[in-house]
């Protein structure tokens, strides 16, 4: 009886501090690490409906903007509103040749002088170093975000703004950025779980979309992206994997709530450009060969979620950017100017 009692009680004192943060937030650009639990167990409970609710306290408005230069810009309107159906039935878009060869290979030997961090299953995350692309110590590789930030060769990538009006027309709210990672992937003897290779799905904010761009081929032998199609949505993740909570799923869990032909292998020419909605059920494969090198920028409708990196933006003299940054204020505010 009495731990009824005190289950009732944290309900309701969750209950408070949830409502809260949520009328805070705009005030306060962030929220506390309870709220975010709290948001995490309303998910698992609703299949995404709170998602919604949520997003309509926490995001910002769509905005007209006048700029929508860059990757995407070469697509007319018919063809990007055909491209954002498409995105929103399955929860994932494949465009080939978005990158050059010669931008690939510039932003990857840009990317090769950094140092960065292995990463693995067995012996966690390494302490920063320099990467052995003939010798690789782990299963990953990866670069922290100020480091991929500070490339001159990714800067086209950040301040582009079609990426960002393309954001906008899926969220239906002016987006922010709040994740820039970059990794590279090796062979293995088994899916590795920090690498990504097992199933799972994102829930950092109320809504988000991410774009990766693959550096590399990725086939079904060097690492092929996996997605459950329609899991995105609303009760999209069956109720029996939610209620795991925030955990890796097995093959074997997806194939018993899944019917084959929604669990596509995506194999992607080396300069393509993945967009996916990550609440989705996805993952990496585990690599018989060779390598995989991926860039990830992610827009989200809002920073209310978990405990977010703040960035410093990079030193530029180039006019297009220091434009882009002063019309979309909003989605560049989370980074600082001085470093």
């Amino acid at each position: 009886m009495i731990t009824k009692i005190k289950k009732l009680i944290n309900y309701v004192i969750d209950f408070f501090v949830f409502f809260y943060d949520l009328f805070l937030f705009r005030l306060r650009k962030k929220n506390s690490l309870r709220s975010y639990n709290i948001f995490l167990r309303l998910f698992f409970l609703t299949g995404g409906i709170s998602n919604d609710i949520i997003n309509f306290f926490v995001s910002k408005k769509p905005k007209k903007f006048l700029t929508n230069r860059g990757l995407l810009s070469k697509y007319d309107a018919v063809e990007l509103k055909k491209y954002q159906e498409n995105l929103k039935k399955n929860g994932y878009l494949i465009l080939e040749n978005i990158l050059t060869t010669n931008e690939v290979d510039y932003l990857a030997n840009d990317l090769k002088k950094k140092d960065g961090f292995y990463l693995s299953d067995k012996n966690g995350v390494s302490a920063k170093q320099r990467l052995n692309l003939d010798n690789p110590a782990e299963v990953k590789f990866f670069y922290s975000s100020q480091d991929i930030i500070n490339t001159k060769s990714f800067q086209k990538i950040l301040f582009d703004s079609s990426l960002i009006n393309f954001s906008q027309e899926y969220l239906n709210s002016y987006p922010v950025i709040d994740n820039i990672s970059s990794w590279w992937s090796f062979p293995s003897n088994k899916p590795d779980k920090n690498a990504a290779q097992w199933w799972h799905f994102d829930l950092e904010r109320p809504k988000w979309l991410k774009f990766f761009f693959f550096m590399t081929d990725c086939t079904l032998e060097t690492g092929a992206h996996s997605f459950v199609k329609e899991t995105h949505k609303n009760n999209g993740i069956n109720w029996h994997l939610r209620k795991k909570g925030y955990s890796r799923l097995s093959d074997e869990e997806i194939n018993k709530y899944y019917k084959k032909e929604k669990i596509i292998d995506m194999t992607l020419s080396k300069g393509s450009l993945l967009i996916e909605d990550t609440r989705g059920l996805h993952k990496g494969k585990k690599l018989l060969k060779d390598k995989r090198f991926l860039i990830q920028l992610q827009f989200s409708s809002s920073a209310f979620g978990t405990k977010i990196e703040k960035f410093f933006l990079p030193k530029t003299q180039d006019k297009n950017y220091k434009n882009v940054m002063e019309e979309f204020k909003h989605t560049y505010s989370l980074f600082r100017n001085e470093q």
